[in-house]
């Protein structure tokens, strides 16, 4: 049993479900307070899945994430996203986003935090699922 294992935002998995992901033409955006970044999917994939690491520099300060998938497109569980921010090497709010391809109205926002680490819930897309601690 892992009952009593620790588990907090530095480790998150998201669902989302209700639409395909067109790895060929889509970008993942990383939105901070002072700068936005993007990478394409196309160039960030391994083994059928989405896979990127990486470093930001907001307000001075380097932030480093981490961003991959265990399912990509299933059609019955669609995609699952697991997410790796420390909170001891992140000090912004940062959101990430599926910008792409989306409907009219529909917000891409994947999941945010805020300069604590804090998951902020009430800006998730449609598409997303409640984050999950791992």
């Amino acid at each position: 049993s892992d009952g009593d294992r620790v588990v907090d935002s530095r480790h998150v998995h998201v669902s989302y479900l209700g639409r395909d992901i067109t790895a060929a033409t889509e970008s993942v955006r990383l939105v901070f307070p002072d700068t936005t970044s993007s990478f394409p999917i196309v160039d960030n994939m391994s083994a059928g899945q989405i896979l990127w690491e990486g470093d930001v520099v907001s307000e001075g300060e380097t932030q480093h994430l981490k961003i991959h998938t265990h399912i990509l497109n299933d059609p019955v569980l669609g995609t699952e996203f697991s997410l790796h921010r420390n909170r001891m090497e992140n000090t912004k709010p940062v959101a990430i986003e599926l910008p792409d391809e989306l409907p009219e109205g529909a917000t891409g926002n994947l999941i945010e935090y805020d300069a604590m680490g804090t998951i902020i819930t009430d800006s998730a897309s449609i598409y997303a699922g409640t984050p999950e601690l791992q």
